[in-house]
């Protein structure tokens, strides 16, 4: 497989990182609603539980944004199809 364009291989980062950016905004936006929920239904909400929430329904989304945007990353750079041209049974099969 040829190698990408370092041209394109700029691109991709930075449509990345723009990705991640907003991903990370997405998370924090579902972190002050998990809260905010808890807050309103709570009877006597305290700090650590509020605390426990945001970093809990935060990291979870970001976490599981993070990833999902490092597979579609990974899928339109090449990098599993060198991955699995790489895989030693692939030879094998060949043959």
């Amino acid at each position: 497989m040829p190698r990408m364009e370092p041209e394109l291989k700029a691109a991709a980062l930075a449509r990345l990182r723009v990705t991640l950016r907003r991903l990370a905004l997405f998370s924090l936006a579902c972190a002050l609603v998990a809260v905010a929920v808890t807050f309103r239904n709570s009877e006597a909400p305290t700090i650590h539980l509020l605390l426990a929430v945001a970093i809990l329904a935060g990291g979870s989304v970001l976490v599981a944004t993070f990833l999902m945007a490092l597979i579609f990353y990974s899928a339109r750079s090449g990098h599993d199809a060198e991955a699995h041209d790489a895989h030693p049974l692939n030879d094998e099969d060949e043959q």
